[in-house]
C-alpha cells in the first residue's frame, strides 16, 4: 500500500472535517467509496482510467489526508514518480486544497476536542474504554 499522506494540525471537530470533505469532494467529482474501516472518496473506476482516491484518518489535534492512484493491475501507487504524472499533479492539488480548507475550519469546543474516536472505524469511544465497541480496534 503506497499512499501520499498530508498531516493537517487542526482543532476542528471530526464531524466538521467530515462535513467539509463530504461537501467539497463531490463538487470535484469524487464519490463516497467508504468501507467499514476507512473513509474514502474516489473518482474513476481503476479499470480503463486510473482511479483517484482520497481518504481521511483522525488523531487528536491532527487529520491525516491520504491520496493515491488505483488501478486493477498494479493496485495502489503514491503521487510521486512520472507514471500518470498529469493525474498525480491534479490529485496532489486537490489534496492540498482540502488540507488548506481543513486548516481554516473553526476550532471545536473543548469537550469535542477531547473526544476519542476509533482510528479504524471512526466511532466515538465510550469514556474509559480501551477498545472500540464497534470493531474491537485498540483505542
Amino acid at each position: 500500500m503506497s499512499r501520499t499522506i498530508l498531516t493537517v494540525r487542526t482543532n476542528a471537530s471530526r464531524d466538521s472535517v467530515l462535513q467539509f470533505l463530504s461537501v467539497e469532494l463531490p463538487r470535484l467529482g469524487y464519490t463516497d467509496r467508504s468501507t467499514p474501516t476507512e473513509r474514502i472518496w474516489g473518482k474513476n473506476d481503476g479499470v480503463m482510467i486510473k482511479g483517484q482516491r482520497i481518504s481521511v484518518h483522525f488523531q487528536p489535534g491532527e487529520v491525516y489526508l491520504s491520496a493515491w492512484l488505483h488501478d486493477a493491475i498494479t493496485g495502489e501507487s503514491d503521487l510521486n514518480g512520472f507514471v500518470a504524472k498529469p493525474l498525480k499533479t491534479v490529485l496532489r492539488q486537490v489534496l492540498e486544497q482540502m488540507a488548506a480548507g481543513i486548516a481554516a475550519l473553526p476550532a471545536a469546543s473543548p469537550a469535542l476536542q477531547n473526544a476519542v474516536y476509533c482510528s479504524a472505524c471512526g466511532k466515538p469511544a465510550e469514556p474509559g474504554s480501551r477498545f472500540c465497541t464497534r470493531c474491537g480496534n485498540p483505542l
